[in-house]
């Protein structure tokens, strides 16, 4: 009796705990967006005039689109790389634009090209002052700032010790400020004279200055957005006034005209809108992590570009107290939600204990884990010597294999909590261009791999197997092999300053001969027609020493019996090559193709060393866009997929390949 009351108790308790975790309301600590509007990519930049009555977005996909009030496409310029940096002036009638191509651009209001300036450098960053008078960008891995004027003549530049990550210009034109990998901000006058620098924690992401330059706000990877003040405060020790902390890295910031508000962009997915005192008005949501976010000088309107492609348009104008609310209803349910499990663990310990329909299961469901756990007992010994070799296979293989199996259906970003999301990183697979043009790039990597493995390979294994001299047979293999000894990677940057347009040897083989013209050399590596097609170029004449050594075996292992007879029978070459020596090479032959298949497929290196994936988007292949969304992005989950997506592609591929590519034995079977 007793038994069966502390069980109703359990159970009345525990449904009161999931009644009320059910009946609070969700926490709203993030704002619905206004609209919204979806680019080809990630959005990396975004910027707004001082009306907000023109948006200018940046993307992954290489346009610059400009939107109206409501999240409309007004227009799209196609910028030809990815566009890291983005800013336009008060009146919106000048925009400049740093795009992964190398090439800064200057556009009016309708999208047309005033100049354009090509840099060595891919650029990640451009700042405008507020009338158009000046201008700055960065670069990706030159350690200096350039400033130009409206015109794009060379006004300044500043040098560093490391690569800057950030630039802006005050709204007034006066001041300019460049932020750092070493967490280091610098502040200038107009002329390029240093004002003051001021140190922070982490690398520098995002800047923004007010209108009269007297005001900044910036984030850093160390989860901290600060506002800074042009002139130190008396009795202060920096120009620090105050900072927050985010759930995670800041990617971006902006500020008002006045400063009075500042947003951060950061990586998990939030926008944090905070007043003049560094205190968290609002927390807006996003699809993902936050590369981009915009302020209209009144702060009335919020703009903010994220990792899944969409730009979200918000009102600012929520209150601190609802945010309190929401923030209240959120510590109330963290509360709940334990106790709640609790109580159901509770409720079942007392059932499977305390009740005779519960004491039935246990003997009944739990009578062969029992058994089993008996049997291992007995044989303890030999488990337990298998317990090391099973536990290194667990973790080094085993568990990477299901662990990246299972985050391709999450929202994985190490540090943060994970979040299921189902097959939204597979539909994002289908929608990444960059992806598409991957695997168009891996077909023709596959396709030529091919023909470069069975043609050259087994031509100089023929003529080697036909030498009359077993000692100049020897020589010449042992020459063919010798190549194998030098690192890929050193074969692969020999062959990047090969392509050279400047100092390389294939341009001026070519001039030398009469077919270039050195003051315009072709930059093979860097033309989006040829980069592709140079790429299947390296490692000419293609000879590679794995091939040849399985061609050669392959030879040599065949009867001489059959040479013999076919000699008799008055056989060409020709014909003992096709009835003899192809068949009985099947087994050789299909080892290559499944190898180069699956090689095609995670091509990476050859890539990376070369173009990056670049011009824009023309070498790319699955692997590489794989390393970019887990290493470059932070996004572990996309990244699982694409690695979910290749496990099986391959899968399909090599099992096609055994299936239907047979050597002769295999016929005759």
């Amino acid at each position: 009796m007793r038994a069966n009351q502390a069980m109703s108790r359990a159970r009345v308790l525990g449904l009161l705990l999931l009644v009320g975790v059910l009946l609070l309301p969700v926490a709203a600590q993030a704002q619905s967006p206004s609209w919204q509007f979806a680019t080809g990519g990630y959005v990396h930049s975004a910027a707004l005039s001082a009306d907000g009555q023109v948006i200018v977005i940046g993307s992954r996909d290489g346009k610059i689109y400009r939107l109206d009030p409501n999240g409309k496409e007004v227009w799209q310029f196609d910028a030809g790389g990815t566009v890291y940096g983005l800013d336009i002036t008060q009146d919106g009638s000048r925009i400049i634009a740093a795009a992964e191509n190398r090439v800064a651009y200057m556009l009016d209001g309708d999208g047309n090209v005033l100049w354009q300036k090509d840099f060595d450098y891919v650029l990640t960053g451009a700042a405008i002052a507020g009338d158009g008078s000046w201008v700055g960008v960065i670069p990706d891995r030159a350690k200096q700032a350039w400033f130009f004027d409206g015109d794009g003549n060379p006004l300044w530049e500043a040098t560093y010790t490391v690569i800057p990550t950030a630039v802006a210009i005050a709204g007034d034109g006066q001041h300019a400020a460049v932020g750092l990998r070493d967490a280091r901000v610098y502040y200038y006058d107009r002329q390029g004279v240093e004002i003051w620098r001021q140190q922070l924690k982490g690398v520098v992401r995002g800047l923004a200055m007010s209108n009269d330059g007297s005001f900044i706000v910036t984030g850093d990877e160390q989860s901290q957005g600060y506002g800074l003040a042009a002139e130190i405060p008396a009795g202060a020790k920096n120009s620090i006034l105050w900072s927050i902390a985010a759930g995670d890295k800041m990617q971006s910031a902006a500020t008002t005209g006045d400063g009075q508000l500042s947003a951060f962009g950061s990586r998990d997915d939030n926008v944090y809108l905070v007043d003049e005192t560094g205190a968290v008005k609002s927390k807006f949501g996003t699809g993902g992590i936050v590369f981009a976010v915009a302020l209209s000088t009144d702060g009335g309107t919020l703009v903010a570009g994220s990792e899944d492609g969409r730009v979200y348009g918000f009102s600012t104008g929520q209150s601190a107290a609802g945010y309190a609310t929401s923030q209240a209803q959120a510590r109330l349910r963290m509360i709940l939600i334990p106790l709640a499990v609790i109580a159901a663990i509770a409720a079942l310990v007392l059932w499977l204990g305390k009740t005779a329909t519960g004491q039935q299961v246990w003997e009944k469901q739990g009578a062969g884990p029992r058994r089993l756990l008996r049997e291992i007992w007995r044989a303890r010994l030999s488990y337990l010597l298998l317990v090391p070799t099973v536990g290194l296979l667990l973790i080094f293989n085993y568990y990477p294999a299901f662990s990246g199996l299972f985050h391709s259906f999450t929202k994985w970003n190490p540090g943060l909590p994970t979040k299921w999301v189902g097959l939204a990183n597979f539909e994002a697979i289908l929608y990444n261009q960059f992806l598409r043009q991957g695997v168009v790039n891996a077909v023709i990597l596959i396709v030529t791999g091919y023909i470069k493995t069975l043609t050259m390979p087994l031509l100089v294994a023929e003529l080697l197997f036909h030498l009359r001299s077993s000692r100049v047979q020897y020589w010449l293999r042992s020459l063919f092999i010798f190549p194998i000894i030098v690192p890929g990677v050193a074969i692969i940057l020999i062959w990047r300053n090969i392509f050279d347009p400047n100092i390389g040897l294939l341009n001026n083989l070519l001039a030398a001969v009469g077919l270039m013209n050195m003051k315009t050399p072709q930059a093979w590596l860097g033309d989006p027609q040829t980069a592709i097609w140079s790429i299947v170029f390296i490692g000419f004449p293609w000879v590679g020493a794995f091939a040849l050594l399985l061609y050669y075996g392959g030879l040599i292992s065949i009867p001489t019996e059959l040479f013999d007879a076919a000699k008799v029978d008055g056989a060409s070459g020709w014909r003992r090559f096709w009835t003899i020596d192809l068949p009985l090479l099947m087994g050789q032959i299909k080892l290559l193709l499944v190898l180069g298949f699956i090689g095609g497929m995670q091509e990476f290196s050859i890539v990376f060393l070369t173009t990056e994936g670049g011009p824009y988007n023309a070498t790319y292949t699955p692997a590489l866009e794989l390393y970019y969304q887990a290493m470059r992005f932070n996004n572990f989950g996309l990244a699982s997929a694409i690695g979910t997506v290749l496990f099986l592609v391959i899968m399909v591929g090599t099992i096609i390949n055994l299936k239907f590519v047979r050597s002769a034995t295999e016929f005759q079977a």
